[in-house]
């Protein structure tokens, strides 16, 4: 699976939300098959997917289409190491509690969102003080958007109406959110404690 790690680029993050959906469990996928290809019959033909956070989403996604995309491999599971989910509430969650990391994140999705939705401008979606952090997106870590948006105390991000809300909701879950399909085989989806994001 896919991992950011403790590098948060923003513009490959941008890439990545837009194709969770579809490219990257097809490539996990397809990688089980070159690695047939590759090493013959040194390779088990049975596999199971391991992630975390995004890797993890992206596992969950596999989960849903490994055995369509190559009946030939013995798909027996995943295991989903606190994945990104339930999308579509972030937004109410970012709202609630005016968690900087919460908002953070909520930036990058929408970000996200904007590769796959032409209509949405993440810019426009925000009151004029969350605006200020929307350029650090594409040239700044997680960390430091964190930070700023600490240093703000923003108790809204949006200057748009709930209808608008609730569309951008809508649009999140269906995406990036592999809550939506069932899957063949067994998932284990485990979150620490200790993880505050």
């Amino acid at each position: 699976g896919v991992q950011y790690g403790e590098v948060f680029d923003p513009l490959l993050v941008q890439q990545l939300d837009a194709v969770q959906l579809d490219q990257f469990p097809t490539a996990v996928i397809d990688s089980v098959t070159a690695a047939h290809q590759l090493l013959g019959t040194r390779v088990s033909a049975s596999w199971i997917t391991v992630g975390h956070s995004e890797g993890g989403q992206t596992a969950l996604f596999v989960a849903q289409t490994a055995e369509q995309r190559a009946p030939q491999w013995n798909f027996l599971g995943t295991v989903a190491l606190a994945p990104a989910s339930t999308l579509e509430a972030l937004i109410p969650l970012a709202e609630a509690t005016h968690d900087p990391v919460e908002q953070a994140y909520l930036i990058y999705a929408l970000e996200g969102l904007s590769t796959v939705d032409a209509h949405v401008h993440v810019e426009q979606l925000l009151t004029t003080q969350a605006r200020t952090v929307v350029a650090d997106t594409t040239t700044g870590c997680v960390d430091d958007i964190t930070n700023d948006l600490a240093r703000r105390h923003l108790d809204h991000l949006f200057a748009v109406d709930s209808a608008t809300l609730t569309r951008l909701n809508t649009e999140l879950g269906h995406y990036d959110d592999p809550d939506q399909h069932r899957a063949g085989q067994p998932m284990l989806i485990a979150r620490g404690t200790d993880d505050n994001d």
